[in-house]
């Protein structure tokens, strides 16, 4: 019997040029690829984490569904999506981006090689991939260490003194 797939969850983030055509894009892109019963969060605008102040705001969203093939080949296909999305293979980690992918859950795999982290090490650290996940998947637990993705995100609020999430809206 085969099996449909393990559940993933990918952050989708962006502030440079149409970000949410680039998501709808990529979405497209990636069901070509074989991503399957996509869900999506509503778009939350944020402010950058880690860049300059001179640097646009982003667009943030969580999408998942049903992937049959390894991580790594969705890993691939998440940076072939940013390349045709315009985002160079070769770019600084704090550079405004067309698109930029993370593979924040894979299944209930725990992933560490020298190219993919899973769980992704920062998904617990934002609001801006917490929210939008908890809001289409939140009894889903990390496999790390079995934390509820809700919970996540109520320890988050509790122990953060700023939320960086401007604006929500659907996708």
């Amino acid at each position: 019997m085969n099996s449909p797939g393990k559940l993933v969850a990918l952050s989708l983030g962006g502030n440079v040029g149409d970000v949410k055509k680039a998501f709808d894009s990529a979405m497209k892109q990636l069901k070509k690829c074989g991503l399957s019963d996509i869900s999506r969060s509503s778009i939350y605008k944020t402010k950058p984490v880690g860049f300059d102040n001179a640097v646009p705001d982003f667009l943030n969203a969580v999408a998942t569904g049903l992937w049959k093939e390894d991580s790594s080949a969705l890993h691939k296909a998440c940076k072939e999506v940013e390349r045709l999305a315009g985002r160079p293979e070769k770019h600084e980690p704090w550079a405004s981006r067309t698109l930029d992918l993370d593979i924040i859950l894979f299944g209930n795999e725990t992933i560490l090689t020298p190219s993919l982290t899973v769980p992704h090490p920062e998904a617990r650290k934002r609001f801006f991939v917490l929210a939008p996940l908890e809001e289409i998947a939140g009894n889903w637990k990390f496999p790390d260490n079995g934390e509820m993705v809700s919970d996540a995100l109520v320890e988050l609020t509790r122990s953060s003194a700023t939320n960086e999430v401007l604006a929500k809206e659907p996708w």
